[in-house]
């Protein structure tokens, strides 16, 4: 058995990660659609929606998920790209506000 946790996220994790973002999409869709039913009570119900409502969730919550993962998705393929393209990005930021401090990192980091 080994004792070390393993520095790579297993499938698992992740799906839990996307679960869950997908889960809290939903629920703003849900609520912002709520909202605009006529609500008596204080008390929120997912089966005031229609069908056509939760069709429309979904959709939208797809979508959302959809522009996330493809905001992301170069940080986690192989090389990093994305990572890469934005410490190249940070390097260029620093070294025009503050010279001194880019050197440093320079030689400390790079």
């Amino acid at each position: 058995m080994c004792d070390k946790l393993s520095p790579v996220p297993l499938l698992s994790e992740y799906y839990s990660v996307f679960s869950k973002l997908v889960l809290t999409i939903c629920f703003i869709y849900c609520m912002y659609s709520i909202l605009f039913v006529d609500v008596e009570s204080e008390d929120i119900d997912i089966g005031q929606l229609s069908k056509g409502d939760l069709d429309k969730i979904e959709a939208d919550s797809f979508w959302c998920m959809s522009k996330l993962l493809e905001g992301i998705q170069d940080n986690y393929t192989f090389a990093q790209p994305g990572i890469q393209t934005k410490v190249a990005a940070l390097k260029e930021l620093t070294l025009r506000i503050d010279g001194n401090l880019a050197g440093t990192l320079i030689v400390e980091v790079f």
